[in-house]
């Protein structure tokens, strides 16, 4: 084990050749255009004099690592894999660059990215609230294993095989909603409106207290806004309740096929944070702040959630830049659907519930895939791979 500082540059300098020449072009990432996939998606070309102040400096093949909250926690971090040998970027990345003769860039990359070494860094962070960072000494200190540098190439590779293995599982989850939205989109309709009011039982989530949440466990489950994501809802930030008097919350209760909704800070860059409730998500209860949407036609349960997922609910709420994002209770109940023929939403409907059948089986297989990811990379970094 040897301290990163020792084997790699952590935020190097900005060369003193590449401020002479201003009119250099250079590829400039910002922190949207890393994926949580560990991939530079996109990148723009700029003159190097537009950015030399304000921004961090990096060259093509080094290891970019946001360094601010929520990012850092959702492992946005990347080779840079840019067109031009030198790049800049925000300044909430920090930058490792591997000491080419005694550390391979992938195989840092890939140990960066290991849940064990994320956690170490989440609690290093200084800092409050949203601004969270973590510190340069942090990367500094961090010791990582240093077999010879074929070896680290060869494990390198092997994860790298896993990584794509596991991608592609998620990929294939995301198919299936391209498809559904797809046939929804292209749905011939008959004139008639609806208000989702009409075609659903709408419910706001309870104020639960948290300082009587429990940690027992046999507590319920806590369906908050932070818990909901586009690929379903997301236990890994878990809140519990007492079981005893469950009883007295049972319409805030979840089932099988209700979709949920977070109506505070509901926005993310893939759209909405919206989600169907799924068995593995039960016994549940709502939160406030989500809303919970049960469709009255069980017909009409694809037809309502796909509404909601889609650019006119998105325009129909009432949001503006001067207040915080949200979606009101009245932004739901009034928003109105154009409504298809019966036949059409039947079709809908069983073409919906085979593609849950499918996605529910890829999903399994990327939790699987997910799991021995996780195992190669702990024995990678154990000298077990």
């Amino acid at each position: 084990m040897v301290a990163l500082r020792e084997v790699a540059e952590i935020n190097p300098r900005i060369p003193k050749s590449l401020r002479e020449t201003p009119d250099e072009t250079i590829s400039f990432v910002p922190m949207a255009s890393v994926s949580e996939q560990g991939k530079v998606v996109t990148s723009e070309p700029r003159a190097a004099g537009e950015v030399l102040k304000g921004y961090t400096y990096f060259q093509r093949g080094d290891v970019l690592v946001a360094k601010i909250t929520p990012c850092y926690e959702n492992n946005k971090t990347a080779i840079a894999e840019i067109a031009t040998k030198h790049g800049f970027g925000t300044t909430e990345f920090h930058v490792l660059r591997a000491n080419e003769n005694r550390l391979d860039a992938a195989y840092l990359h890939h140990f960066i990215r290991a849940d064990r070494v994320r956690s170490l860094g989440a609690k290093r962070m200084t800092g409050s609230g949203g601004q969270r960072r973590v510190p340069k000494a942090f990367f500094e200190a961090l010791e990582i294993p240093l077999p010879p540098l074929d070896e680290q190439k060869r494990i390198a590779a092997i994860l790298d095989k896993a990584d794509a293995l596991r991608r592609a599982r998620e990929r294939q989850q995301t198919l299936v909603e391209v498809f559904l939205t797809s046939l929804f989109e292209s749905r011939p309709t008959t004139g008639q409106r609806r208000t989702m009011a009409g075609l659903a039982d709408i419910q706001i989530g309870h104020p639960f207290q948290s300082k009587l949440y429990t940690e027992a466990d046999d507590g319920i489950r806590l369906c908050r806004g932070a818990n909901v994501s586009p690929k379903g809802i997301d236990w890994s930030d878990l809140r519990l309740w007492p079981k005893a008097g469950y009883e007295e919350f049972c319409k805030f209760d979840l089932s099988e096929g209700d979709i949920v909704l977070a109506m505070d800070r509901p926005w993310i860059s893939s759209g909405l944070k919206l989600a169907r409730v799924e068995q593995a998500d039960l016994p549940s209860l709502l939160v406030q702040r989500v809303a919970r949407l049960r469709a009255k036609n069980p017909t009409h349960a694809f037809l309502v959630f796909f509404s909601l997922n889609s650019r006119a609910f998105q325009l129909h709420c009432n949001t503006t830049e001067t207040t915080v994002p949200h979606i009101s209770p009245n932004d739901i109940r009034s928003f109105e659907i154009d409504m298809p023929d019966d036949q059409w939403l039947a079709r809908f409907h069983i073409a919906g519930a085979r593609c849950q059948k499918i996605r529910a089986q890829t999903k399994a297989a990327a939790a699987r895939s997910s799991e021995l990811f996780a195992l190669l990379q702990h024995r990678a970094f154990s000298g077990e791979l």
